[in-house]
């Protein structure tokens, strides 16, 4: 059997709409029967926006040094590759901030 194609989304703006389209996607089960989604983004943000909601996919929260393909065949909805750590202040929904808007400093190694 062929492996499904890896399809990496960015988060976009933190205090944009992105998280929310994201969580939206991963709840259509039809999603994860096409492709593997890897996120692009801010773990913190995620499970915040994430946290209470109806139709909220499980989610991953990948490490460096960590296997990446067999998470992305998991169970998950989608795997997280924390690009900042942005604290609640500085990543309030609708209220965009200067660490916000800055650019990443992790790197995917």
């Amino acid at each position: 059997m062929a492996r499904k194609p890896i399809v990496a989304v960015t988060m976009g703006d933190p205090a944009g709409i992105g998280p929310e389209v994201i969580r939206k996607a991963l709840a259509d089960p039809r999603l994860k029967g096409v492709c593997s989604p890897l996120i692009l983004g801010d773990w913190e943000v995620l499970r915040r926006s994430w946290k209470g909601k109806p139709n909220s996919s499980k989610l991953v929260c990948w490490q460096p040094g960590q296997a990446l393909l067999p998470l992305l065949a998991s169970h998950y909805a989608g795997v997280v590759c924390s690009l900042s750590s942005l604290a609640t202040r500085e990543s309030r929904p609708g209220r965009p901030t200067k660490a916000g808007g800055m650019r990443p400093t992790a790197t995917l190694s």
